[in-house]
Parts: structure tokens; sequence; C-alpha cells
């Protein structure tokens, strides 16, 4: 009898019942997850470490997502993310280490002289490198940039020093794209 239910139920409420511990996870767990269990693979590791990667390699991550099962089609990861590429959502994850953003900005930093509040914004860019693997430069006219300066990266940098901060996160940002 209870056989006849669950039956009726895979049937009628749910579809099917799949207890393996893959399926209840959700789908952007799994992915997640991968990613960062996986954050020693070549092409990982490279994009955690601001080293600009090739198509090849970001073929050969997505090549492992889309065949063993692990984030389906790429339709249902686009699905689940949008059409952010692969590299910029794989930095999104992992983040980018500390010693590679702190190498990006080294050179600004020891030419710059900067004023505390310009310190602090940098500080700031770095940190969020660091959480979020990249950053869009319109957001550095928004919180937390905004809490340093009410107007953003313009009330804290002359066009100058300005320009050098926004090249040097798109080519951060440019590490992300094969």
């Amino acid at each position: 009898m209870r056989c006849n239910v669950c039956k009726v139920l895979n049937a009628e409420v749910w579809g099917y019942i799949n207890t393996s511990y893959e399926n209840l996870q959700s789908y952007k767990d799994r992915v997640e997850n991968y990613i960062r269990k996986n954050k020693d693979h070549l092409t990982v590791n490279k994009l955690r470490n601001n080293i600009s990667i090739t198509k090849k390699g970001l073929n050969s991550i997505e090549e492992i997502l889309f065949t063993e099962s692990v984030a389906g089609t790429k339709q249902q990861f686009v699905d689940h993310y949008g059409e952010k590429p692969l590299g910029e959502f794989i930095r999104s994850i992992t983040g980018l280490e500390q010693s590679a953003v702190n190498e990006a900005f080294a050179n600004f930093l020891q030419v710059g002289e900067l004023r505390a509040d310009q310190m602090t914004f940098i500080n700031t860019i770095i940190s969020y490198l660091t959480k979020n693997g990249t950053i869009d430069v319109t957001m550095l006219y928004s919180s937390p940039f905004i809490d340093i300066n009410h107007e953003g990266i313009d009330g804290v940098f002359d066009l100058e020093k300005k320009q050098k901060v926004v090249s040097i996160i798109e080519q951060i940002n440019y590490n992300a794209i094969a």
C-alpha cells in the first residue's frame, strides 16, 4: 500500500522523487561547490590569481561543467546565471587572491603619494575584488565607494589618477575573459 501512495505522489505531486544528494542539492549550490572544490584547476587558479586565460583553458572548464553533469546543459546554466562570461562567473565565486590584487595596484600605490581617503578608496576596491573577482566601473559611484566620498571616484581622485585606477580595474576584469 505504501508503495502505491508513493507512486501516486510521484506522478501527481512531484513528478518523481530522487533522493540522491546531488539531486536534492540546489543547482546553484552544485555548480558553485564544484568551482570551489576545483579551485586548483589550472584555469580556475589563473582566474583567482589574475593571470590571463586562454580560450582553450576556458573551454576545458566549460567541458567539465557541461559534460560531467555538474551544471547540466549550457542552457540550464544560462537560465540560472544569465549570459555572464564563464571566467567572470568563476571569479564571482572564487574572488581574487589578495596578493594578486595587491600586485595589480602595487605600482599605483608606490608612485601615487596618496591621501588617506585615496588609500581608503583603493583598499575598498582591493577588498571588493578579493571577494567578488571583478568590478564594474560604475560601482565606483555607489556604495561602499560613495561612503568614502558622495561623488564616488570623481570626488577622491583627479582625472589622471582616476584614469589609472580605471585602467587597472579594466585589466583585472579583462583577465577573466578569454
